[in-house]
């Protein structure tokens, strides 16, 4: 079997017997919000262009299942995510913004360079959509005539929707609160990505927020493996 450039990457970096699944978490109460609140919510998150997360990623595919640490820098509409295996092993940096991305291979320096669809598409076999990634993973939802299906749980939250192939499911969610921003804003915690060729979980075990936005150039890049800075307020996290 032939494998691509990331293809091999992956399988570096998330190859690794025992954690192939993201861990079970015990449930912790939220509370109800109302949809104003929610609507609220989403115009602040909308304004805030510079953010990071950190957690565990799980990627199943149909025949075979494993998971990673992911690092996610946004910077307005530039990211950079890192990839890291088990035990510092292995490590993938995918750098870009909406029209062109860059793949480096943390441990041999090779890079691979193009548009985020269609390179992809040609190193991973399916679609992977990085900038809809980036507001599925904060809770952001699309316009409501891009989305089918959008559900809303028990306390008022997103549950699931569809978009395009893929079908968003939110299992957790995390209260992050400052003496700033009352009431708290809601973050997801836990969600499935799933569409016919892969499903992914993302566990965000850290959040990191900036109001206000900084210019590029003073922001430098986090090496791969390096610890994401505290989250605003009070976030739980979540041991792996």
């Amino acid at each position: 079997m032939k494998y691509t450039f990331l293809k091999l990457i992956f399988l570096i970096i998330i190859t690794s017997p025992g954690c192939s699944l993201l861990p079970r978490e015990p449930d912790d109460p939220l509370s109800v919000i109302h949809p104003s609140q929610w609507q609220q919510q989403t115009q602040q998150l909308k304004q805030i262009k510079n953010w990071q997360l950190a957690g565990r990623v799980g990627i199943r595919l149909a025949d075979q299942a494993h998971s990673a640490t992911i690092q996610w820098r946004q910077q307005d509409q530039h990211f950079e995510i890192a990839l890291l295996g088990p035990l510092g092993q292995g490590g993938a940096k995918i750098k870009g913004h909406r029209e062109h991305v860059t793949i480096t291979d943390a441990s041999s320096g090779h890079r691979q360079h193009g548009h985020p669809d269609s390179l992809m598409q040609n190193q991973l076999g399916y679609a992977l959509p990085i900038q809809d990634l980036a507001h599925w993973c904060r809770g952001l939802i699309p316009r409501q005539k891009l989305v089918k299906d959008l559900q809303f749980n028990s306390h008022g939250l997103p549950e699931s929707f569809q978009q395009g192939v893929w079908q968003v499911n939110y299992l957790r969610w995390q209260p992050i609160s400052s003496s700033s921003r009352q009431p708290p804003i809601y973050l997801p915690r836990k969600l499935i990505l799933q569409s016919p060729q892969v499903k992914i979980s993302l566990l965000i075990k850290q959040w990191h927020l900036e109001a206000d936005s900084a210019p590029e150039s003073r922001l430098q890049s986090p090496k791969i493996g390096t610890p994401a800075p505290p989250s605003i307020g009070s976030i739980e996290k979540v041991s792996s």
